[in-house]
């Protein structure tokens, strides 16, 4: 059963919500984005449509009169809404362009103008990553312009949430992967002199791209592109799950998958690095240990308030609409934000703006990517 199609979720007291204006749905989660590690947990919002339904049938038993005349939703709601979504498409536009056009410089000069070491495959990966998520975000932008209509097809939803899911996937998996590769450098020097290699580091950007998409092609297969109304289409995820618990387990994984778990691997890593150094009395000014360590904080940074929300929105009987209407859509941009900062972290680290802009742009990045003595390259 489609829930979208369920009738029992078309009238909730005297609300009637559809996909296209249910916050707790479309507006909720942008189209472009359901089911992928930004937002497939968002799976959840059954609990808050079933909770909120059992809330409009209580209400309804106490209502003097069904017919009544009073407007469903208040204009100040509406007015909330408006202004919320308005904000969003102008944030996710931002994102898009300034994503897009950082990372693709970052690509240039890794790709094209420095020589290839175990420092410049790991963030010519990562910006690979950033890109494609930052340039899917158009799908969201275009989705909001349309007023969540949905014209693209089927395959192109489904083509679109699986390379936006393999993108921010692979980027945790590379922000964890550089995190330990900086802490075996330290720990290891004479094992990373004789077999770092930049043949080694790609081969295990390989392994990390393949984990990503051997978990979403086959979660391409619950993404589709449903009629909500006519001449009106949505791409939303089937519905999979038949009760409320299988939604907040998911929640509980995804964040686990995606927040919880790199957190630990790159805790335990970061601790073994600074106690290593205190220990050998290594260099810890330098460059490439500046750019990850911001890279990671900035990571953690953007992303926790979306992943706080989530779970606490699978905690709370009822949602605010405060938290409902405005935190959650500002948390995902937040959280998108993300994917467009790290070139500009490559860029200013470890020096002042007034000295970045009088330098050549490549001179700067072959600074933030050099590889220094193993001694002192942490």
């Amino acid at each position: 059963m489609n829930v979208r199609s369920s009738p029992e979720y078309e009238t909730v007291g005297q609300l009637r919500f559809t996909a296209c204006t249910d916050p707790y749905s479309s507006f909720d989660v942008p189209q472009a984005h359901m089911g992928t590690p930004y937002a497939l947990h968002m799976r959840s919002s059954y609990v808050g449509l079933r909770r909120q339904r059992d809330k409009g049938f209580r209400e309804m038993s106490t209502t003097p009169s069904a017919n009544d005349s009073s407007p469903p939703v208040l204009l100040g709601e509406t007015t909330v809404r408006n202004a919320v979504k308005v904000t969003t498409g102008v944030a996710f536009g931002f994102i898009f362009l300034t994503g897009v056009t950082g990372n693709g410089v970052v690509l240039w000069v890794t790709g094209w103008k420095l020589r290839w070491t175990s420092n410049t495959v790991w963030f010519f990966n990562l910006a690979l990553a950033d890109l494609a998520s930052t340039s899917l975000i158009l799908v969201t932008v275009l989705n909001l312009a349309l007023d969540l209509d949905w014209p693209f097809g089927s395959v192109a939803c489904k083509v679109a949430n699986c390379l936006f899911g393999l993108s921010l996937c692979s980027g945790v998996l590379l922000l964890s992967s550089i995190s330990v590769d900086r802490c075996v450098l330290v720990v290891a020097p004479v094992w990373c002199q004789n077999y770092r290699t930049p043949r080694l580091t790609w081969a295990a950007c390989g392994v990390l791209w393949l984990l990503s998409l051997a978990f979403f092609v086959p979660s391409s297969y619950f993404f589709t592109e449903t009629l909500v109304e006519k001449n009106r289409t949505s791409c939303s995820n089937l519905d999979v799950f038949q009760d409320w618990q299988e939604a907040e387990v998911l929640t509980i994984c995804i964040f686990l998958y995606q927040f919880l778990m790199p957190l630990l691997v790159i805790s335990i890593s970061y601790t073994i690095l600074v106690v290593t150094m205190r220990k050998k009395k290594f260099n810890k000014s330098s460059r490439p240990l500046l750019v990850v360590t911001r890279v990671v904080f900035c990571f953690f940074l953007c992303w926790l308030p979306y992943h706080a929300l989530a779970l606490a929105r699978i905690s709370m009987a009822d949602v605010p609409d405060g938290v409902r209407m405005v935190a959650i859509p500002l948390s995902k941009c937040l959280a998108m934000f993300n994917s467009c900062i790290n070139p500009l972290l490559y860029v200013f680290v470890g020096q002042e703006f007034q000295d970045a802009v009088r330098r050549s742009l490549l001179q700067v990045f072959k600074t933030a990517f050099e590889e220094a003595p193993i001694a002192a390259n942490v």
